[in-house]
């Protein structure tokens, strides 16, 4: 048992256990998701809570989301790109265990990374195209997400930029999944609107996180990766309702870490109210 028992986590506990008691006995062979994606998606060791960096990807927040009879299976990498993870032959070992369903997210080092890494929306569009391919020919089903954005401010220090630079290959992504009739969940535009709403200040501080004492605008603290993943169970009903029969009740989200040590110093407080005011019934009573 670790020491990083987040309020989240607890919920998350409880809501299985119950599920559990009501759910059918898990297969002997479950059937597997697997997830290709680069360092906003990726698994990240687990941090306490009051560790200096809580960086996280939505790929490791969102079998939160599923019930025990779907196996995850997460094989997203930093710095990739479609590209480079083709290149280096990932889309083969990912799909040799066989999965039922692959979810592929990739972009933003496609947009912005150095050469051997970056594509243009044209050659991005035939990558993923071939991701499909190969998923499909393994009897897998493929499912695009498109990248998160960074969370640049306009010149307000509000709002995001717009355009944001990552806008032609989230469009070459949901064109190739109409093409190639692959579900697209659009997690850039909902995080463009979302970032938005908040400002991006307070996005930042909530859906990011400080690295080298510098804001990373990019990737997820634990807080923002459980959004993106409850955004995109959210949309798989409707595009992909073969895997959300895999959906249960839906957990708790996770809280930012400032809400995290306020819900711990409200507990203790509470707590010390309840033993103080015991103390003082017995105390009266003697």
């Amino acid at each position: 048992m670790t020491a990083h028992w987040r309020a989240d986590t607890l919920v998350a506990i409880a809501t299985t256990c119950l599920c559990l008691l009501a759910a059918p006995a898990r297969a002997d062979n479950p059937p597997i998701a697997a997830i290709l994606g680069d360092s906003w998606v990726r698994d990240f060791a687990e941090y306490p809570f009051y560790y200096p960096i809580d960086i996280q990807g939505w790929g490791h927040e969102l079998p939160r989301y599923f019930g025990p009879g779907l196996t995850w299976q997460n094989d997203a990498l930093g710095h990739e790109s479609t590209a480079s993870y083709l290149a280096e032959g990932r889309v083969t070992s990912a799909l040799a265990a066989q999965p039922r369903y692959v979810l592929i997210s990739f972009g933003l080092i496609d947009a912005f990374g150095e050469a051997g890494y970056q594509t243009d929306p044209t050659t991005y569009r035939q990558n993923l195209h071939q991701m499909a391919v190969q998923a499909r020919a393994a009897g897998a089903k493929p499912i695009f997400v498109t990248s998160a954005p960074a969370r640049w401010a306009a010149d307000d220090g509000v709002h995001m930029r717009r355009p944001n630079g990552l806008e032609p290959w989230n469009d070459a992504m949901i064109a190739q999944g109409q093409q190639d009739a692959v579900p697209v969940v659009d997690v850039f535009s909902w995080l463009m609107d979302e970032y938005d709403r908040l400002g991006v200040p307070l996005a930042q501080k909530q859906y990011g996180l400080d690295q080298n004492g510098l804001p990373d605008p990019d990737h997820f603290s634990t807080y923002g990766a459980d959004q993106v993943a409850r955004h995109i169970a959210s949309q798989l009903p409707q595009l992909a309702p073969d895997l959300a029969v895999f959906l249960w009740a839906t957990p708790a989200p996770a809280l930012p870490v400032w809400a995290k040590i306020g819900l711990v110093a409200a507990l203790g407080s509470a707590l010390y109210a309840a033993e103080s005011l015991q103390r003082m019934r017995y105390g009266s009573g003697a």
